[in-house]
């Protein structure tokens, strides 16, 4: 079954891979892999990640990952 928890492991997993992870490319993935349920559609029309992804994700990397707000992308320290 898939969580909140899984995607959030999933989304480390890629970020240890990559070095860097776009919210928005990382937004359509879950869509496609995990399910709509895990998105959402902001008031600008872009794909966003659910806030109970959001919150196990930074409960995973609270001290490992730096979010970059402006480029929206997080990145490890």
């Amino acid at each position: 079954m898939t969580t909140p928890k899984t995607i959030a492991e999933w989304m480390l997993e890629e970020l240890k891979q990559e070095t860097i992870l776009s919210q928005e490319v990382v937004a359509h993935e879950i869509s496609l892999l995990f399910g709509e349920e895990f998105t959402y559609t902001n008031a600008n029309g872009e794909l966003g990640i659910d806030e109970r992804v959001l919150r196990e994700f930074r409960s995973l990397t609270e001290n490992k990952v730096v979010s970059v707000r402006g480029e929206r992308f997080w990145r490890l320290k």
